[in-house]
């Protein structure tokens, strides 16, 4: 049951391993881990992103630092510029007009 999620944490999109999944084979290397504690790790891992992300989605953006508000924005714009591709030109006056009056669709 959980072992997409684990196979998907190891590995990114472009088959290279993620920096978590190096750090466990690390750990396991160093520790002689078990494969049961690597999946446990893994668990662990997998929790402290997911809580990171929390801190990040509810941090005011005004308090993150320059760098951060400025990577974030770009971000959104690829991310804006990207639902766009999808819609007819029809939909992309609508979807601009829902972004200039509520700064965001979502």
């Amino acid at each position: 049951m959980v072992l997409p999620d684990f196979v998907a944490a190891c590995c990114r999109d472009d088959g290279q391993l993620s920096q978590d999944e190096r750090y466990v084979r690390q750990l396991a290397a160093d520790y002689g881990l078990s494969s049961r504690q690597q999946q446990e790790l893994r668990i662990v891992m997998q929790r402290a992103t997911d809580e990171k992300y929390e801190v990040y989605q509810h941090a005011n953006f005004d308090q993150l630092p320059p760098s951060m508000q400025t990577a974030l924005t770009a971000v959104t714009r690829r991310w804006s510029d990207r639902i766009r591709a999808v819609l007819t030109p029809e939909q992309q006056v609508r979807y601009d007009a829902q972004v200039r009056t509520n700064g965001s669709v979502r």
